[in-house]
Formats: structure tokens, C-alpha cells, sequence
């Protein structure tokens, strides 16, 4: 591949991965946090449901405190997935400098 359709490549990668950052920041905070603590339910609901299954653990956890748990875990969870929205950019941005001869390694 060229370096110029590499650059190009990569700075439609960059602006892409903004536009997804765009987008969750445009979000309502409320409707944000739903979203955030239905995921988090979703994913305790299926690993307590997976460790049932196969004996590692023997829950009965019902969807109540499930969601109390998502809930406790939602301002946790949002910071750690800010940190990686921008950790993803820093990559992106790295290798775009890097393909014009700005960054080096």
C-alpha cells in the first residue's frame, strides 16, 4: 500500500473514531447513564447466568440487586470507557503522525 492511501486511511480512521466520540458526548446524560446501566446489568445478569451454569458459582441473585449493583458500578464504569474512547484516538492520532514522519518511535 501507498503511504498516501495509508494516510488516507488513517485520517478517515481518526475522523471517524472523533465522530463516535461526538456522539456519546451528544448524548443526553440521562439517557447516557440508562444505557451505561443497562449494559452493566445485562452483562452481571449474563456472567452470574454463565457461572450457574457451569458450577463456578452458585448465585441467586435476583434482578433487583442485579441492578443495584449496575448502578453502584455505572460512574466506575463511564470514566474507565471515557479513558478508552481517548486512549483509542491517542492510537489513531499516533500512527497518522507517524505515517507523515512527525512521530517517531
Amino acid at each position: 500500500m501507498h503511504k498516501k492511501q495509508l494516510r488516507i486511511i488513517l485520517i478517515i480512521f481518526v475522523l471517524l473514531w472523533m465522530g463516535v466520540i461526538y456522539f456519546f458526548s451528544d448524548m443526553p446524560g440521562i439517557s447516557s447513564t440508562n444505557k451505561s446501566v443497562k449494559i452493566l446489568d445485562n452483562t452481571i445478569t449474563t456472567t452470574i447466568n454463565v457461572g450457574n451454569s457451569t458450577g463456578i458459582v452458585k448465585s441467586n441473585m435476583n434482578k433487583r440487586s442485579i441492578n443495584k449493583v449496575a448502578k453502584k458500578l455505572n460512574y466506575p464504569f463511564r470514566k474507565i470507557m471515557h479513558i478508552c474512547e481517548y486512549f483509542v484516538l491517542m492510537i489513531l492520532l499516533l500512527n497518522l503522525l507517524y505515517s507523515f514522519d512527525i512521530y517517531k518511535i
